[in-house]
């Protein structure tokens, strides 16, 4: 664990390399967020912001490195472990977009499935309910959300 005085490293990364095909995103990234700290990402378009975000937040794996989050090593962790991890924490994303490969339904109901305590179909039908309430059609809610 990365040495942090006071406070517990609540999301190591070290050594992170990112990279699709030829194009390498980050090199020997190293990072360290400690409890109680706000951090802020900023980087033109296409540095890598969103995509060191998704590493941290186990949406996407790293090409190289190690991802620790509380302690835990991500890469170590089992799908129940990972999902509990994920409840820890909750993500705005920019401008509040939407999971492009998700419909405008299925992100609506997205935070329930992840609770696993309802059924599909009355998931399905609170998210119907939801973008009702928003004066939205109700063939908006299979439509697919546009990309940024």
């Amino acid at each position: 664990m990365v040495d942090s005085g006071d406070a517990t490293a609540v999301v190591e990364m070290q050594g992170i390399t990112t990279q699709f095909g030829s194009q390498v995103v980050h090199k020997d990234l190293d990072l360290c967020v400690r409890k109680g700290e706000i951090l802020a990402i900023a980087g033109g378009s296409g540095s890598g912001k969103s995509v060191l975000l998704r590493e941290m937040i186990l949406l996407q794996r790293p090409t190289a490195g190690t991802v620790r989050l509380f302690d835990q090593d991500a890469a170590a962790l089992t799908a129940e472990e990972g999902l509990a991890l994920r409840r820890r924490w909750g993500v705005m994303f920019q401008k509040g977009g939407l999971f492009s490969a998700l419909t405008v339904s299925e992100n609506v109901g997205l935070p329930l499935r992840e609770l696993d305590v309802l059924d599909a179909a009355r998931i399905d039908g609170i998210a119907a309910w939801k973008l009702a309430l928003t004066g939205l059609p109700a063939e908006a809610a299979h439509t697919s959300t546009p990309t940024p």
